[in-house]
């Protein structure tokens, strides 16, 4: 009988696309992919490490995979196992790895239930780790990961720490992993990377040729976080030749405060970001341009807090994830002098208000609009999904498949899509 592996993925599309890799490595050799709810032999956490959040999730979704699995071997993954073993071993995990070795899943599984608790963190690798993932959401989208590692030391980011260098998937093996998964029948593919703008340094290519090969196979093809000084004329105007390029661009900022972008090592200025989002809205009408704000950054002043909010409400932009401010031992930022708790939840949580109303406004903005949806779900005789600009949307009394186009009108609680022949 096969053994029954589960998985739970803490952080972003990157770790989405390596618990993929996971589970079809151990699929092709011979485990069976289940739910939690179903006794597994095996529990993989990937875990995440940004924040001291993240850091917490991670732990407890380990101990209740324990707690609640007391036969399972429970195996700790991802960025928090890379960067603390050791910390995690103590916790009863049986085995810790690395991103770096996802593709040697399958024989330190078998390592650990011969050998018992088994700290297999390795160096990271210096190429790309090609994987053959498969999707994170059903049949419909599949998320591609094409870069991985970064190398910009950002004041605040430990991520460099704990994924190495950039390195790239090859562009032949992009065109090729695009054709098996179109054939497979996912009609839209997510790039994803730890540093997206540092796709092809290495290998002598760039996003958009990495784009431009997905385009070639799927109707769809989303793009994950970039960053604001990859938008240069020539690189804008390449996405909008393409038709099947979706209209939705998540466009790291971290601080609309010049003083707090410099110290936290960002290279670009709130002004130079907004003429590069600008451009992206002039060369593609109605993309949603969306953006992560660290709020309480070490230092920060009550007027560089109020110059963030009044950025963005300049900027428009249609959703916002807003973190308080997490030390990281080992950055920059950890040497500088830290705001209270107090100040970094409250600064976050004002920020969180800006966005909810941004987003309203956002919605409001795409009434009328007519645009493609994928369909994902159905519910009560209704059909739902996302549109190319990422409006989660409800189609009545609908029970296709595949991508619809459809008009905007705004609910009260979200968006409706009406056909449109």
């Amino acid at each position: 009988m096969a053994l029954k592996v589960a998985a739970t993925t803490l952080g972003c599309k990157a770790n989405q696309a390596d618990t993929q890799a996971m589970l079809a490595e151990l699929i092709k050799a011979g485990y069976e992919a289940t739910g939690e709810s179903e006794t597994p032999d095996v529990i993989i956490v990937n875990t995440c490490t940004v924040t001291n959040m993240s850091d917490r999730k991670s732990r407890q979704a380990l101990s209740r995979a324990k707690a609640e699995n007391p036969g399972a071997l429970i195996v700790a993954a991802g960025c928090y196992a890379q960067r603390a073993p050791e910390e995690l071993l103590r916790l009863g995990v049986d085995l810790a790895l690395g991103p770096g070795s996802v593709g040697e899943i399958a024989q330190l599984i078998e390592r650990a239930r011969e050998e018992g608790a088994l700290d297999a963190v390795a160096a990271l690798p210096s190429e790309f780790d090609a994987d053959e993932a498969r999707a994170a959401e059903g049949k419909t989208r599949v998320n591609l990961k094409i870069q991985d590692g970064c190398d910009r030391f950002c004041a605040y980011c430990i991520i460099p720490y704990t994924r190495g260098k950039p390195r790239s998937r090859p562009l032949d093996d992009v065109r090729r992993r695009a054709k098996a998964l179109a054939d497979e029948g996912y009609l839209e593919i997510v790039l994803t990377g730890i540093h997206l703008a540092s796709y092809g340094r290495d290998i002598g290519a760039d996003l958009l040729g990495a784009v431009r090969a997905a385009c070639e196979f799927v109707p769809r093809v989303r793009l994950g976080s970039l960053e604001p000084m990859l938008l240069t004329d020539e690189f804008i105007r390449g996405l909008a030749e393409l038709p099947n390029v979706c209209a939705h661009f998540h466009v790291s900022l971290q601080s609309g405060s010049k003083g707090v972008l410099n110290r936290m090592r960002r290279r670009y200025t709130p002004d130079e970001y907004l003429a590069r989002i600008e451009a992206m809205r002039k060369a593609i009408p109605g993309a949603a341009i969306t953006t992560d704000i660290i709020a309480g950054f070490p230092e920060e002043t009550e007027s560089e807090h109020e110059e963030t909010k009044a950025f963005l409400r300049e900027a428009k932009l249609a959703r916002i994830h807003v973190f308080p401010y997490s030390k990281r031992d080992g950055t920059l930022a950890a040497k500088m002098i830290q705001l209270p708790m107090r100040v970094r939840q409250n600064r976050a949580k004002e920020l969180i208000q800006i966005g909810k109303e941004l987003e309203k406004d956002y919605m409001a903005a795409s009434e009328g609009q007519i645009r493609d949806i994928l369909i994902e779900t159905h519910a009560n005789g209704d059909a739902f999904g996302h549109t190319d600009s990422y409006l989660y949307t409800r189609v009545p009394s609908y029970s296709g498949e595949g991508i619809v186009k459809v008009r905007l009108a705004l609910e009260p609680d979200g968006m409706r899509g009406e056909l449109v022949e």
